[in-house]
C-alpha cells in the first residue's frame, strides 16, 4: 500500500479538482455594463420645484421661460438667474437640494470675500407712492423718474440702494427710435409742384426762402398742397396766416401733415431756428441748392423738440404720379411778400 504524507494528499486532491477557466468578457459586451453600477442621473427641475432664499420664494420659470417637459438642469437654471444677477457665476454658485420637498437653496459666494446673494423678478412702477404701498416688495424694483430715466431699487438684508438702469431689461420688449406713417405716402407729384415753386423764387434774383404746407383731405382721402400767406427773406420765413378759406370749409376736414421750406441756393439743413419752431407733431422738410438738379432734400418727423430723420422714400411715393405736373399754381406768387423787393 502506497503511503502518502500530508503534502502528497493535498497535491492529489488538487489534481482531482477540475481546472476553473477565467471567463473573459469581450470589450463592448453588455455583460460588462451589467456588472458596472449606474451613475447617478443629473437632477432636472421644473415648476414643481421652488427656489428659496431667506423670505423669498420663486419658481424656475421666473428665470427660464421655456422649460421642457423633462425639466432643466441646475446649471441651466443658474445660467438663467445669472442674466438677472451677475454674481451667480458657475464658479461662485453652489446648490443645496431637498429632493423630498423639491426645494432648491442656492448659495452664492465671492472669490475673496464671502457673501450670500439672490433675487427674483423685477416689478415696474410709475410712482414711488405705488411702490411704498407694497406689503411684500420684491428685491428688485424698477421706478420711473421725472428726468425720463428708469431707476433700479435693490433690497437686501442690510438696506436699499437706488441706481440708474444702465443695462438691458430682458423682461421688456426692445424699442427702437423711429417713425411709422399711418397715412398713405405722399405722391411724388406734390413734391414736384413744391420744388418748381421753390426754384421760381431762387431764380428771380431774390434767392429767398419760401414755404408750402401739405394737408390731408379726410373727405376726399387725398393730399392738398397749400401755400400760406408769408413774408420771406434769404434766411427766414414768417407765416402770417393760413389759407383760411380752404380750412374753414370744414373745421375737421383738413389735417396738417407736412411743412416744407426752401434754403434757396444754400445747403439743405435744419437750423436752430427750425428746431425751435418745428414743435408740432408733423413731418418737416427742407430743400437746399434749389438751383441745382437734383436739389438737396432733408426730411424728418418732429414733436416737442424731438426729431427722427427720415429718407425721402419713407414719406413720398416715388412711383405715384397723380397729376404729372412740374409747375405750380401762379396764385401762390401773390401769397409771398419778399422783404426789400420793392425798394
Amino acid at each position: 500500500m502506497k503511503q502518502f504524507d500530508l503534502f502528497d494528499v493535498g497535491a492529489a486532491e488538487k489534481e482531482k479538482e477540475a481546472p476553473v477557466k477565467e471567463k473573459k468578457v469581450k470589450e463592448g459586451s453588455g455583460e460588462k455594463a451589467k456588472n458596472k453600477p449606474d451613475p447617478k442621473k443629473e437632477l432636472k427641475v421644473n415648476d414643481e420645484w421652488t427656489i428659496h432664499y431667506v423670505v423669498y420664494t420663486f419658481k424656475p420659470s421666473d428665470f427660464v421661460s421655456a422649460i421642457p417637459e423633462e425639466g432643466i438642469t441646475l446649471e441651466e437654471l443658474r445660467q438663467g438667474m445669472e442674466k438677472e444677477y451677475f454674481a451667480m457665476t458657475k464658479q461662485r454658485t453652489k446648490w443645496s437640494v431637498d429632493e423630498k420637498k423639491k426645494h432648491l437653496y442656492p448659495d452664492v459666494s465671492g472669490t475673496t470675500k464671502g457673501s450670500s446673494f439672490l433675487g427674483r423678478l423685477r416689478k415696474y412702477y410709475w410712482k414711488k407712492s405705488h411702490l411704498n404701498q407694497e406689503v411684500d416688495p420684491r428685491p428688485k424694483s424698477i421706478l420711473a423718474s421725472t428726468d425720463g430715466k428708469l431707476y433700479e431699487i435693490n433690497r437686501s438684508f442690510i438696506g436699499e440702494m437706488t441706481t440708474p438702469v444702465t443695462g438691458l431689461l430682458p423682461d421688456l420688449d426692445r424699442i427702437e427710435p423711429g417713425f411709422s406713417l399711418h397715412l398713405p405716402k405722399i405722391p411724388i407729384d406734390h413734391l414736384s409742384e413744391i420744388l418748381s415753386f421753390f426754384q421760381y423764387f431762387c431764380k428771380q434774383g431774390f434767392e429767398t426762402e419760401v414755404m408750402v404746407m401739405i394737408y390731408w383731405d379726410k373727405e376726399k382721402q387725398q393730399y392738398v398742397n397749400i401755400c400760406p400767406k408769408q413774408t420771406v427773406s434769404k434766411t427766414r420765413v414768417w407765416v402770417e396766416e393760413f389759407e383760411q378759406d380752404l380750412l374753414n370749409q370744414s373745421e375737421k376736414r383738413y389735417e396738417p401733415v407736412m411743412h416744407i421750406h426752401s434754403h434757396n441756393s444754400m445747403p439743405a439743413f435744419f437750423s436752430s431756428i427750425d428746431d425751435a419752431d418745428e414743435v408740432a407733431p408733423l413731418l418737416y422738410g427742407v430743400v437746399g441748392e434749389v438751383h441745382k438738379q437734383p436739389s438737396q432734400i432733408r426730411v424728418r418727423a418732429g414733436f416737442n423738440g424731438a426729431f427722427i430723420n427720415l429718407a425721402l422714400t419713407d414719406v413720398f411715393d416715388m412711383n405715384n404720379h397723380v397729376r404729372n405736373t412740374t409747375s405750380f399754381p401762379k396764385e401762390w406768387i401773390n401769397q409771398v411778400d419778399v422783404l426789400g423787393a420793392g425798394e
